[in-house]
């Protein structure tokens, strides 16, 4: 049996090259995108506002924990910021030996921040957190036809939370935030079956879900005012490559930078040594140009023009201006 091959017409052609050519414009969009959010994190809020202890066999301490995951992911959800992992946050915490939330503060948060790359982080508090249950019964059905009874129970719990959003380059405290809700959870017996829902730990998330969400659409909302200046005011970085008209930097999406932005090249003289020690006390430094960034290479590289000056080395500082 003979087969039929169908001829690729032109019409066919072009309309794959136009699919294949709205795929590579999609990705590379998307990547844009991702250079574009800013880098932020959320370390676990401080609990020490609410009475130490247990209670429907949780403790307060879970809250911490539930609080800083909910509002990273709401974050996230906001699409205006990349959100660090937060096996790499706890790594970093334990490394400055910071694992308690209490002793998280500006001047800390902007250490851990700069050792992130982030450009942003959030501390927050669970200053509120309550349970309150209210139970109706009605154990005379039981005498009824042979029920067991029926009764009718509910839980509410109510949280307020407090953020404060923290510039990681001046430890600045950029903005501050609250948020209160609650959740009501029901339970009912009926001829001795349960119905509806236990209280467990699980649902303290639900309990701060309103809270966190007004938190993060408020952080959203004011980021604009941090980016890019404040937030990147004073990046460093240094000259790693020079060829022909481009110049090479260390530092790239990771820091947060943007195609535009400009740098002054400064370049430190020959070093002083103290007579006594023979320690290198530094050097004068003379500014040599200006660089403006034209690509974003990665999270490390990024590529500049010059705008004044020539003659750039391995080794010059790059400062923001």
């Amino acid at each position: 049996m003979s087969m039929r091959f169908r001829p690729i017409t032109l019409r066919f052609a072009v309309t794959a090259l136009a699919a294949a050519l709205l795929a590579t414009l999609s990705a590379f969009a998307e990547g844009a995108t991702q250079a574009d959010r800013i880098r932020i994190a959320v370390v676990d809020f401080n609990t020490d506002a609410l009475q130490n202890g247990w209670h429907y066999s949780w403790s307060y301490n879970n809250l911490a924990r539930a609080a800083s995951e909910n509002l990273a992911s709401e974050l996230v959800k906001t699409g205006k910021f990349r959100v660090i992992e937060r096996q790499q946050l706890d790594r970093v915490l334990g490394e400055q030996n910071l694992g308690d939330a209490g002793r998280i503060d500006p001047s800390t948060a902007a250490r851990v921040g700069k050792i992130l790359g982030v450009q942003l982080i959030v501390i927050g508090s669970v200053i509120e957190f309550g349970v309150k249950e209210r139970e109706a019964g009605a154990k005379w059905l039981g005498k009824i036809k042979g029920y067991g009874g029926t009764s009718l129970s509910s839980t509410t719990g109510t949280g307020k939370l407090t953020a404060r959003l923290v510039d990681t380059t001046t430890a600045e405290i950029l903005g501050a935030y609250d948020g209160a809700s609650s959740h009501t959870f029901t339970k009912a017996e009926f001829a001795g079956a349960n119905l509806g829902t236990n209280w467990d730990s699980g649902m303290a998330s639900n309990v701060l879900s309103e809270a966190v969400q007004k938190l993060a659409k408020d952080i959203a909302a004011g980021s604009g005012d941090v980016a890019p200046s404040t937030a990147r005011g004073g990046l460093e970085g240094k000259i790693a490559k020079v060829e022909g008209t481009s110049v090479y930097l260390n530092i790239g999406a990771a820091k947060g930078l943007k195609v535009g932005d400009r740098f002054e090249v400064r370049r430190v003289g020959e070093a002083i040594v103290d007579p006594d020690s023979g320690e290198k006390l530094g050097g004068e430094e003379t500014a040599v140009g200006v660089i403006e960034i034209t690509k974003i290479v990665n999270e490390k590289l990024s590529v500049a023009r010059a705008v004044e000056g020539a003659a750039f080395k391995i080794g010059d500082r790059a400062v923001m201006k």
